[in-house]
């Protein structure tokens, strides 16, 4: 029979546990790990994380500004439609002509409303979120820049 090789099992299963004397009772733990040789390791660890993350909240921003200008498009195609349809009634069929189509006018003036509130509304919403975002990477930028003196790190 072949014997195994336990020194795998030994290094990874089997830790050095130390008996300490306190207080009237002994207890058993890990013998303590060694602090960091350099701590600019740390730093350098903490200035590529805010580096990524100045970089993530940019992006973010860029992506919510492009979300937004096609929501507004797609809003502005629909009030050319409604817009358009509305000046094709009036040409063709006067106000007082036939009631049916004057309500068919006056919903779709509703409509224009609608449509015109909602990009209101987007343009409101995309502005507090980029606000917010902008907000945030000041301060991820100013972290940074912290880090960077710190650490006397160039960022690259």
């Amino acid at each position: 029979m072949e014997q195994k090789d336990n020194s795998e099992f030994m290094k990874y299963y089997v830790q050095p546990f130390y008996l300490y004397s306190g207080a009237g009772h002994t207890e058993a733990f890990e013998k303590p790990q060694p602090a960091p040789a350099d701590s600019l390791d740390i730093l350098a660890g903490r200035t590529e994380a805010l580096k990524y993350r100045v970089d993530s909240l940019s992006e973010e921003i860029k992506q919510r500004k492009e979300l937004s200008e096609k929501f507004q498009t797609e809003i502005d195609y629909s009030i050319c439609s409604v817009d358009s349809k509305i000046d094709n009634l009036k040409k063709n069929w006067p106000w007082g002509y036939s009631p049916s189509v004057d309500k068919a006018k006056i919903t779709m003036y509703s409509d224009l409303h609608s449509l015109e509130k909602q990009k209101r509304d987007e343009q409101i919403k995309c502005w507090s979120d980029v606000s917010r975002s902008q907000h945030d990477l000041l301060e991820a930028m100013d972290e940074f820049r912290q880090a960077e003196r710190r650490g006397g790190i160039d960022g690259s």
